[in-house]
């Protein structure tokens, strides 16, 4: 079975999900010399496939060259699974909820395809002790149970149910009923909302939905496209 690891969160964890709600049925096409360049969608696993862009520093975007992986899965794929990081053992929740690990290691140790960061954690510092107790800020759901309760600070959040359905809550504070949620990570903010970019600081509510009113990802049921900064 192909397996998609949705949400380790060891690493930086500005949420970067957000953009699949840019339509991700549309075709990836390079841009002009001097501009930031993206490739075509290929395909890389089964379900899944990845794009590559990067600017360049004449184009006056960025001050230095950043390279971005974007992952395009398909959520209809019977062989896709999302296995966002489970609870931890003696889990204690606000105190003791998950194990710290880097993403290489997580893809190692779990046998899964592709993986990135997701919640925000605590402690902050890097590369602590692999296994080290962590706390998830903002809701965090594992295989139907709850790792993270959620919060108001990282309060967008992006949920699965056990079919891989997506639905996307702007502002998920108080936190929406979490019946038949599946899998769920969460950040400070939407990033892209029906393809305009949203930086507002919770608690404003951002995009065209009010606070708690969940919207299916632009990009439908069909698929969600997830951008993956380049480094572990």
């Amino acid at each position: 079975m192909k397996t998609l690891m949705a949400s380790p969160i060891w690493t930086v964890a500005r949420i970067a999900l957000w953009a699949c709600c840019a339509a991700v049925a549309s075709s990836v096409v390079p841009v002009a010399l001097g501009a930031p360049s993206l490739t075509a969608w290929q395909p890389l696993f089964k379900g899944i496939d990845l794009a590559r862009g990067t600017n360049t520093v004449s184009s006056g975007d960025f001050n230095n060259r950043m390279v971005m992986h974007a992952l395009r899965v398909d959520l209809t794929d019977l062989d896709v699974r999302l296995v966002p990081s489970p609870r931890i053992t003696s889990y204690v929740s606000g105190f003791r909820e998950t194990a710290g690990m880097t993403v290489s290691r997580f893809v190692e140790t779990r046998g899964v395809q592709v993986a990135i960061n997701a919640n925000f954690f605590d402690p902050t510092a890097y590369y602590l002790p692999e296994g080290t107790p962590m706390i998830v800020s903002g809701l965090h759901v594992s295989g139907g149970q709850a790792v993270s309760a959620g919060n108001m600070d990282h309060s967008a959040s992006l949920l699965f149910d056990a079919a891989n359905r997506p639905t996307v809550v702007h502002t998920n504070w108080p936190v929406v009923s979490t019946v038949g949620v599946e899998s769920a990570v969460s950040g400070d903010y939407p990033v892209v909302v029906k393809g305009g970019e949203h930086r507002a600081p919770i608690p404003r509510p951002v995009g065209c939905h009010p606070p708690n009113e969940p919207a299916h990802g632009d990009g439908g049921i069909g698929g969600q496209a997830i951008p993956v900064p380049d480094g572990d």
